[in-house]
């Protein structure tokens, strides 16, 4: 993208959202700020959080994954099995599973109630993507992959996170340039 009339402002604010360059962007005619059309993009969010994974095991019993979801304060774990996924644990599995167990989940695996071929998201996806894609299919965490490789998983929190982070820049962004608006010239 070719911008032309730029100059370079001194110190902007910094977003982890937003390409540091340090530059801003005016129109050449009138010298207003021009803000390039952005669509935040899942990589961003990814970032934003880290990219800590929680695991289980199909193996492994139901009650031990419980245990590490609370410990943790997490609401999802990758189920992983040979390096690769092959399953997400959330919250409502383990719902629906204390309830068709009658709160006693002994002797329960994590394979037995996990989501299997979760839907997953992509890095170049942008948000609003993303966001129509965890309503549609009714989803509160989905994994990040690229490729074979799992990026991390991204909640419906993280992604409301980033986009009050982002809103908040460009409220910063938008009062410091009516703060620092030109005087009108002289007659």
């Amino acid at each position: 993208m070719v911008f032309r009339g730029c100059v370079n402002a001194g110190p902007t604010f910094v977003s982890p959202m937003l390409p540091q360059s340090g530059w801003m962007l005016y129109h050449p005619q009138t010298n207003n700020l021009v803000f390039p059309e952005r669509h935040m993009q899942v990589r961003e969010i990814i970032n934003l959080k880290g990219g800590t994974l929680y695991t289980a095991s199909p193996q492994q019993a139901l009650a031990a994954a419980i245990d590490t979801m609370a410990e943790l304060d997490v609401g999802s774990l990758v189920v992983m099995e040979a390096g690769k996924m092959v399953g997400m644990l959330t919250f409502r599995e383990v719902l629906q599973a204390m309830k068709q167990h009658d709160a006693c989940p002994v002797g329960v695996t994590v394979g037995e109630v996990m989501v299997r071929d979760p839907v997953t998201a992509y890095p170049d996806m942008q948000a609003n993507d993303l966001r129509r894609l965890m309503i549609e299919k009714h989803s509160r965490y989905l994994p990040v992959v690229d490729g074979d490789t799992l990026m991390g998983v991204i909640s419906f929190l993280d992604v409301a996170k980033a986009v009050l982070e982002e809103q908040s820049f460009e409220n910063k962004m938008l009062k410091n340039y009516i703060k620092n608006w030109p005087d009108e010239p002289q007659a």
